[in-house]
C-alpha cells in the first residue's frame, strides 16, 4: 500500500504560502501550511510529516531555528530551506549539523523546486527502508546466524547509497553543495599549513532556461549532464567540480600560484563550450558561461567568504555580457 507522502509548508508571507501549496498540491502530495515556526511546531506535534519546506526570514523564529527544533522534534524529516544568499552562513551552519538537508534559494523556479521536493522525498523513503531494513536483520540474525555476512554487506550497501545521496547530485554524479563546502574546508586547512594559494570558480551557464523552453526538460537535463562531464575533465587531481545550483557550477582548483593561473583554466573552459556544441539528440547546441573567481587568501581566509565573494564576481560578470570572466579583485576594482 503506498503511504501518504506529507509536506510541511511554513512561510509567514500568505501569498507565497498559498503558491508554494498550489505548485507542490500537482505532484499528489498532503500539503499542510504554516505562517510562523511556533505554527510550524505545533503541526508536528500532530501530524506525521515527511519533508519540510521553510522560509528562512521570519519574526520571532527564523527558519534555521525552525528546522533545527524540528529535527529535535521529528528527527526523520528531510528539512528544506528556502532562502537568499544574504542568509548563507547562517544556512550553511545548519546544514554542516544536520538541521537542512537542502538549501534552496529564492526566487525559485518551479521545475527545479519541485525536483528537489520529490528528491526529499525519496530520500526520506531511503531512510525509512534502512530502519526497516535494520529490524529485519536483528530479528534474522537471532535465527539465521549465518547468514549474518551477507545481511551485513547489504546494510552497508544501503548506507552507502545513502550517504552518495547525501554528498552527490543525483543528476549529474558531481559533489553537491555541501561536500564542496566540505573539500574546500580541507583545502583551506592544506593551503594554511603550507602557505599556498587556491580559487574558487562558479560557473553560471547563459540561458539555460531557454534551452528547457526550447527543447524540453530532458534535453535539460542531458545538457547539464555533458557540462558536467566537461567540467570534470577540468577538474583533475585534488580539485572538486560541484553542481551548486540549478545551472550553477563550482570548481575547486586547490593549488594556484596566482589569479592569472585560474582565469587561464576558466579561459579554457569557456573555449572548449565555445569550440564544441554539446549534441542532443540531433540538435546541436552551443553553451555559453560566466565565471566568478575568488582567490585565497585575498579574497577571503573561510570558506563562506571565498564563495561569497566569488558569487559577486559573477554577478558583476552576467551583468556586463555573455561569456564573461570575472576575478574578485577585477570586480573590486569595478565597484570602486
Amino acid at each position: 500500500m503506498t503511504m501518504e507522502r506529507t509536506l510541511l509548508l511554513v512561510d509567514d508571507e500568505a501569498e507565497i504560502g498559498a503558491a508554494l501549496s498550489r505548485l507542490l498540491r500537482q505532484d499528489g502530495y498532503k500539503i499542510l501550511c504554516a505562517h510562523s515556526g511556533q505554527e510550524g511546531l505545533e503541526l508536528l506535534a500532530k501530524h506525521k510529516v515527511n519533508v519540510i519546506v521553510s522560509d528562512q526570514r521570519m519574526p520571532g523564529m527564523t527558519g534555521v531555528e525552525f528546522l533545527s527544533r524540528a529535527k529535535e522534534l521529528c528527527p526523520d524529516t528531510v528539512r528544506i530551506i528556502l532562502s537568499g544568499y544574504a542568509d548563507l552562513n547562517s544556512v550553511t551552519d545548519a546544514i554542516n549539523r544536520g538541521a537542512i538537508y537542502k538549501f534552496l534559494t529564492k526566487p525559485w523556479d518551479n521545475e527545479s523546486l519541485c525536483a528537489n521536493v520529490l528528491e526529499a522525498f525519496g530520500y526520506y523513503d531511503l531512510v525509512q527502508q534502512k530502519r526497516n531494513l535494520a529490524l529485519e536483520i536483528q530479528e534474522a540474525n537471532a535465527t539465521l546466524a549465518g547468514l549474518s555476512l551477507d545481511l551485513s554487506k547489504l546494510v552497508a550497501d544501503k548506507d552507502s547509497q545513502i550517504a552518495r545521496i547525501s554528498h552527490y547530485d543525483p543528476l549529474t554524479n558531481l559533489a553537491n553543495r555541501s561536500l564542496f563546502l566540505d573539500r574546500l574546508n580541507q583545502a583551506l586547512e592544506a593551503a594554511r599549513a603550507n602557505t599556498q594559494a587556491l580559487a574558487v570558480l562558479l560557473i553560471d551557464l547563459d540561458h539555460f532556461h531557454t534551452v528547457n523552453d526550447n527543447y524540453g526538460l530532458a534535453a535539460g537535463d542531458l545538457l547539464l549532464q555533458a557540462v558536467a562531464k566537461r567540467l570534470s575533465n577540468h577538474a583533475g587531481g585534488d580539485n572538486t567540480i560541484s553542481r551548486m545550483g540549478d545551472n550553477e557550477f563550482g570548481l575547486l582548483l586547490s593549488v594556484t600560484d596566482n589569479s592569472q593561473m585560474a582565469a587561464e583554466i576558466a579561459r579554457q573552459i569557456l573555449d572548449a563550450f565555445v569550440r564544441d556544441p554539446v549534441a542532443i539528440g540531433k540538435e546541436k547546441i552551443y553553451i555559453g558561461a560566466c565565471i566568478g573567481i575568488g582567490i585565497y587568501p585575498s579574497a577571503g581566509l573561510d570558506a563562506n567568504t571565498l564563495i561569497k565573494n566569488a558569487s559577486a564576481a559573477l554577478r558583476r560578470a552576467k551583468r556586463q555580457g555573455h561569456s564573461n570572466i570575472l576575478t574578485y579583485a577585477e570586480q573590486m576594482d569595478a565597484a570602486a
